[in-house]
């Protein structure tokens, strides 16, 4: 996956719990300013526990800090257990707003896969994630490349199927 794809979806993550995702769309090289890499040391102790708590056993390998209207945000990226890659967000409060977890495209639900295949029939997928929310599986964020540019594109797909949201940039 590319660095600015990394990027975008780190932007996405922070901001979409903000409830600002539309921003990035409309806006992402302002939206994308805002993320820094940080060492693992300088996350805070509450925040590293409630990722520590929302996946258990990961071994933490990058960090990021943003500041959006005041609130500060934390993710972090590694490998779960079953040494699959994981991203958590955790407010500066240590309050777990999101894990994505990458699966194989197989264990998506059949009615996400045919809402995408509906809406994007030639968009080649080349990472899915599950994202959760609360505990709550809320979707899915597709990763891979528009067939018309071969643009590298994030699809979210809602866990029911209902909602598509494109990251286009």
């Amino acid at each position: 996956m590319s660095e600015e794809l990394l990027n975008r979806r780190r932007a996405l993550i922070v901001l979409g719990t903000a409830g600002i995702a539309g921003a990035l769309v409309q806006q992402p090289t302002a939206a994308l300013a805002a993320v820094d890499e940080i060492a693992l040391a300088k996350v805070p102790a509450k925040v590293r526990r409630a990722a520590d708590l929302a996946v258990p056993g990961a071994k933490w390998s990058n960090a990021f800090e943003d500041e959006e209207d005041g609130e500060i945000y934390f993710e972090l990226e590694g490998k779960d257990r079953r040494q699959r890659a994981v991203t958590v967000e955790v407010s500066g409060e240590g309050e777990v707003n999101e894990v994505e977890t990458e699966i194989p495209l197989e264990e998506v639900r059949e009615g996400v896969q045919a809402t995408l295949k509906k809406r994007l029939p030639r968009f080649k997928v080349a990472t899915v994630y599950e994202v959760r929310e609360g505990g709550k599986m809320v979707g899915y964020n597709f990763e891979g490349k528009r067939p018309r540019d071969k643009e590298e594109i994030v699809v979210f797909v809602s866990a029911d199927g209902k909602e598509v949201e494109i990251d286009l940039e």
